[in-house]
């Protein structure tokens, strides 16, 4: 892939050239949803979604949503699960992507349909795009699509893999869009 990451002097890699799309997966990338993971292992949707006040949203993850918002950077989410467990989680707390893919949508990851979806809903192309996520199975899906892989290394359940760029904080997202949202703030234009 010609999208590699290249190091900066502050330790955060920056994907080239500019994104200003991204694709970001839910479930312990943007929220942590262990206390529901056995519930949604077993398909027992109803029972996760009545659960969804025992999930947290990730240090850091306000931060992202505000500035991805200041900055009018679309973004989706794109998950494994069903449709009414992901507007639950979402709604909870308080998440409004301008696009939603979900495992009836299309055939899901680590197939790229949902990421080219996800892609299409969002008027992008996989070059215009980062794909952040936690596993193995997100790293294949945006690898297929042609997208930028970023690891999300916040996560407890991250799995290492070769991942075009490591983001320790959701935070970083915000630096990996590069031009998309100027320059980092307290630096001069």
């Amino acid at each position: 892939m010609s999208d590699r990451a290249d190091g900066d002097a502050d330790g955060i890699r920056v994907v080239s050239p500019v994104k200003r799309f991204l694709i970001v997966d839910l479930d312990d990338t943007l929220v942590d949803t262990r206390a529901v993971a056995g519930l949604r292992q077993q398909r027992r949707w109803r029972e996760a979604v009545g659960g969804v006040n025992r999930t947290v949203i990730f240090p850091g993850v306000d931060s992202l949503v505000a500035g991805l918002g200041q900055h009018k950077v679309p973004w989706a989410v794109v998950t494994t699960s069903v449709s009414f467990y992901a507007d639950g989680v979402l709604a909870h707390h308080g998440l409004r992507p301008g696009v939603r893919v979900a495992y009836h949508d299309a055939k899901p990851k680590p197939a790229p349909d949902a990421i080219l979806l996800a892609l299409s809903r969002l008027g992008a192309t996989a070059a215009d795009a980062i794909g952040v996520g936690d596993s193995a199975t997100d790293l294949e899906a945006y690898r297929a699509a042609g997208v930028a892989a970023v690891g999300a290394a916040w996560s407890p359940l991250f799995t290492p893999g070769e991942w075009d760029v490591l983001a320790s904080a959701p935070v970083d997202l915000l630096r990996l869009l590069g031009a998309a949202v100027g320059p980092p703030p307290g630096t001069a234009t």
